[in-house]
């Protein structure tokens, strides 16, 4: 299997091909989401920003699969999260807006694949995941360099 956000080997920023977990989706449902991650972006508000504290991490620890796609997306939750809450960082309303969206997304059980459909349930927030880690990527890196954290982890 794949993993869920492919990096090229000279600019870990670029998008490489689809993966396999990303692959199933049709483009049709690709655009739908990303459609769907736009309006969120656009609406997020800071009672959104106080549910996703509460709830992300509660969430990310309910999610168990020998599947590595969801390991990886647990983990990129996770960093995601903290970059969020993380006081020091600063970040642009921008990202944090992304941020929010795609985690705020990832927290809600009947999206576009229900979570609960075995197997299948959490590609669309794998996906979301990955979009969103695109969107602000840079803002990964640089935190990531900051606090001297192996971007190796994540990918």
């Amino acid at each position: 299997m794949g993993v869920l956000f492919p990096f090229n080997a000279k600019n870990p920023g670029l998008r490489s091909e689809d993966t396999e977990e990303v692959q199933i989706l049709s483009q049709k449902h690709k655009s739908v989401l990303c459609t769907r991650l736009h309006y969120l972006t656009k609406q997020v508000t800071d009672k959104d920003l106080a549910i996703i504290g509460r709830e992300t991490l509660k969430k990310v620890e309910k999610i168990s699969s020998s599947k590595n796609f969801i390991t990886k997306l647990a983990q990129r939750v996770k960093l995601l999260h903290q970059i969020l809450f993380d006081s020091e960082f600063p970040k642009t309303k921008t990202t944090k807006k992304a941020i929010t969206a795609g985690l705020l997304y990832f927290i809600t059980p009947n999206d576009f694949l229900a979570d609960n459909i075995p197997g299948l349930g959490y590609l669309d927030d794998a996906f979301i995941i990955r979009e969103t880690w695109f969107k602000v990527y840079l803002d990964i890196k640089t935190y990531l360099d900051i606090k001297g954290i192996d971007e190796s982890l994540y990918i």
